[in-house]
């Protein structure tokens, strides 16, 4: 792996406020941004993830002192990205508030975990599994992979099925292409996006 430029170690952390929101809340929020910053639609390299430090009632998460959602955005878009600061957002029947955009550089950790991965037609454990081993592969890196809970969500209207994914072991190097880079697909909607794992609890 070459060695990672500080600028591609940037993550900008939102803190939300409100009451509760949707536990499958991705392609809310990336709608909702998306409308505020047009020209984030689609972007290359543009990534989301869930919404963290909460804590899961029913088919809902109340939001918590702390909760928040982290962006990856190229840094010729950063300026539209801050613009979400102190918006408010309608996730659903939610409305929540954004606070200010904070700048974090992406540290390594030993445990990485991701609230849901999703790969084509990976549906079963043993094939996300599959699918997992193949991208670490892909990146150079190694790590004991656990295969958590299954979670079904909705992306223009059509049901996704993913999983949790928890990497333990990690070197340096692979964490943090893997915080970085992210894998599997739709992580615009908060899917495949890996956070050190006290940030993400039960995935």
């Amino acid at each position: 792996m070459e060695e990672m430029s500080v600028q591609k170690r940037l993550s900008y952390r939102f803190s939300l406020y409100g009451d509760r929101i949707p536990t499958d809340h991705g392609e809310a929020l990336y709608a909702a941004i998306s409308g505020i910053c047009p020209d984030l639609h689609e972007l290359n390299g543009f990534s989301l993830s869930p919404v963290v430090r909460t804590v899961a009632v029913g088919n809902e998460l109340l939001l918590q002192p702390g909760s928040c959602f982290f962006a990856r955005v190229p840094e010729t878009h950063l300026a539209q990205l801050v613009t979400i600061s102190g918006k408010t957002l309608s996730l659903r029947a939610a409305t929540v508030r954004v606070g200010p955009m904070q700048v974090q550089l992406i540290q390594p950790a030993t445990i990485l975990r991701s609230r849901v991965v999703t790969f084509k037609n990976a549906v079963t454990e043993v094939s996300l599994l599959r699918k997992v081993e193949e991208a670490l592969h892909e990146m150079g890196g190694d790590a004991s992979i656990k295969i958590m809970r299954r979670r079904i969500l909705t992306i223009h209207a059509k049901k996704v099925i993913g999983f949790g994914v928890e990497l333990s072991g990690l070197l340096e190097e692979a964490s943090l292409a893997l915080q970085v880079h992210g894998i599997g697909g739709r992580r615009r909607f908060g899917c495949g996006v890996f956070l050190p794992g006290a940030e993400v609890i039960g995935a």
